[in-house]
């Protein structure tokens, strides 16, 4: 029996930037991305079977970036992987 990938037949929608209104402005109470914020993610992950401290930092700066025609916010990530 042949199966279908039903995602396939799901037809995805033109984007368009006019559909985002003020975008660089992120003040989602969930989700903000005030300039200045300061996120910072901290686990391990494993290498050579070993586990390793890991630590990903998020900052948001003041800049913005025009992306397919969308002002989007600048998010300044940085990966830190502590050698043991």
């Amino acid at each position: 029996m042949a199966q279908t990938n039903k995602a396939a037949e799901v037809p995805l929608e033109a984007f368009n930037p006019n559909n985002f209104d003020n975008s660089a402005n992120v003040d989602n109470k969930w989700f903000p991305l005030q300039p200045g914020t300061q996120l910072v993610y901290k686990g391990f992950t494993e290498e050579d079977e070993k586990r390793v401290p890991h630590r990903v930092v998020q900052t948001v700066t003041d800049l913005t970036k025009v992306v397919n025609g969308v002002r989007t916010a600048v998010v300044w990530d940085v990966d830190y992987k502590t050698a043991r």
